[in-house]
C-alpha cells in the first residue's frame, strides 16, 4: 500500500496557521506581489520590474529584513511559499494569445484569495 502526501492537510494543519500568524508586514508583501503580478515584466537581464509607483520587490525586502532580521525573512519565505504551493484554488483562467480566455476547474474549496488569472 503506498502512502500518498495529503497536500489538504498540509495546508490546513501546517501551512494555513503558519501564514496567519505571520507577521502582517510577510503577508502585505506578498499581496503587494500578486496585486501587482500583472504589471510586473522580466527585463533582458531577468530582472522583474515594478511599476514606478510601487517600491521594488529588493527595496521591499530589504526593508522588512532590516525591520524583522534575516531569521524572520527566511521563516517567512518557506510559509509563505508552502502556503501556496499547497493550496487549492477552486479555478483558474488563462489568458492565451490571441484565443479566448480559457477556465480550467479544478476543485472544491478555496482557502485563499489571490488572483486566478494567468497571462500565457
Amino acid at each position: 500500500m503506498s502512502k500518498e502526501f495529503n497536500f489538504r492537510r498540509a495546508h490546513r494543519e501546517w501551512a494555513r496557521p503558519q501564514y496567519e500568524n505571520l507577521h502582517q508586514d510577510f503577508k502585505d508583501l506578498y499581496s503587494n506581489v500578486t496585486d501587482n503580478q500583472d504589471k510586473l515584466n522580466q527585463d533582458k537581464q531577468l530582472q522583474v520590474q515594478f511599476p514606478k509607483d510601487v517600491p521594488s520587490l529588493f527595496d521591499q525586502c530589504n526593508l522588512l529584513l532590516h525591520k524583522h532580521g534575516a531569521e524572520a525573512m527566511a521563516i517567512s519565505a518557506v510559509v509563505i511559499y508552502y502556503w501556496g504551493h499547497w493550496a487549492h484554488t477552486y479555478a483558474v483562467t488563462v489568458h492565451y494569445p490571441g484565443l479566448q480566455p480559457k477556465r480550467f476547474v479544478s476543485g472544491d474549496w478555496d482557502p485563499f484569495q489571490p488572483r486566478r488569472d494567468a497571462r500565457a
